[in-house]
């Protein structure tokens, strides 16, 4: 299965406290000087604050995911295509 069809719609989770319900995990992109995108995942939207704290600026990218395992493979995968591209 696709990771894009794993993905959730953000819309379809609701605020608790630091995390959500369901529980959810993000795959947010970062820019940094001089290494060009970078893909990062996490608890959201801790993860993403902590982010947005490091580098100034942390975007949510292809939805949600109910799994960790999940999460951490799209952001492999996409930090795989970066290192392909360049």
């Amino acid at each position: 299965m696709s990771q894009a069809r794993k993905s959730i719609d953000p819309s379809s989770v609701r605020s608790d406290g630091r995390y959500t319900i369901p529980r959810t995990w993000g795959v947010y992109q970062v820019e940094r000087l001089l290494e060009g995108k970078r893909f990062r995942f996490g608890n959201h939207p801790v993860r993403q604050q902590e982010l947005i704290r490091q580098y100034g600026e942390a975007k949510l990218v292809g939805g949600l995911y109910e799994a960790r395992i999940d999460a951490e493979e799209a952001a492999n995968l996409l930090n795989e295509r970066c290192r392909n591209a360049q």
